[in-house]
């Protein structure tokens, strides 16, 4: 973990509408101070919610008592905090918690006057809230199974992974449903394509503060969406080759099968 300044805390918090089973939602959080996670949670929502801005809305008053308890401790610990950030991505949430009520709807005037606790610190301008483009929200890491570019993006962030890192994983783990023979062939293809096919990362930095690694993962000769130099993508390749590793036991037990019949035949009539 890196601090580039101690005056600043940002906060990424994200809600997942209705990802459960009792379609409840889920929060996520992330704080930073510059490189790294300080602290995060990720937990399921206590209560119910009708929509994605409501489900925002209860996550980052979930997320508060961080929020505020950092500021806290730092002006104790004698660092003054200038600025107590909190990224969201859904803007109709970002109006509730500035305004409360006055931009309150009838698809949100249900909602429970204690969440507007929110607007109080905003407004004592104890904390500010800021929009976050989806692409950028690291709290997603928290809320939902991410997968590929987006799954390593965050994550190098989250652990401070540097491009020139010994530890950095520069491939992704394939792992195949094929015999142990075709496994030794992947493998062979991937320790050849580790040196000459990986695209070397670029460092990006945006103006939310974040500092993302953007790393195309090249393995068994194919691009970022997968797809192979013969214009087949890996998983049509390995699908391919599954159905001639079944053509070929099939025909294996057709003949053990005929060959079983004929010597049964055979000694039948002697």
């Amino acid at each position: 973990m890196e601090a580039d300044n101690t005056h600043i805390l940002r906060w990424w918090v994200d809600g997942a509408f209705a990802v459960h089973d009792d379609m409840k939602s889920h929060t996520g959080a992330i704080m930073s101070m510059g490189a790294g996670a300080i602290m995060g949670t990720s937990t399921k929502q206590k209560l119910n919610t009708t929509s994605s801005t409501e489900a925002e809305l209860v996550a980052v008053n979930d997320a508060m008592p961080m929020i505020i308890w950092m500021r806290y401790f730092l002006n104790a610990q004698g660092y003054e905090v200038k600025d107590n950030i909190v990224y969201q991505d859904n803007q109709s949430a970002i109006l509730l918690e500035k305004n409360g009520k006055a931009s309150s709807s009838k698809r949100t005037k249900h909602i429970n006057i204690r969440y507007f606790y929110i607007k109080d610190r905003v407004s004592n301008k104890e904390m500010k809230i800021v929009y976050c483009p989806t692409d950028e929200m690291v709290g997603d890491f928290n809320t939902k199974p991410l997968q590929g570019k987006a799954f390593y993006k965050h994550r190098d962030f989250i652990m401070n992974i540097q491009d020139d890192d010994p530890h950095k994983i520069t491939s992704m783990d394939r792992r195949s449903v094929l015999r142990d023979e075709y496994n030794t062939e992947s493998s062979d293809i991937n320790t050849q394509s580790t040196s000459e096919d990986t695209v070397h990362p670029s460092e990006e930095t945006n103006k939310y503060g974040s500092k993302y690694k953007n790393t195309v993962f090249n393995t068994l000769n194919t691009d970022e969406f997968g797809t192979s130099s013969t214009g087949k993508t890996v998983s049509q390749t390995v699908s391919e080759t599954v159905s001639e590793r079944e053509s070929e036991r099939e025909s294996e037990m057709e003949s053990t099968m005929s060959e079983t019949m004929t010597k049964t035949v055979t000694s039948d009539h002697d």
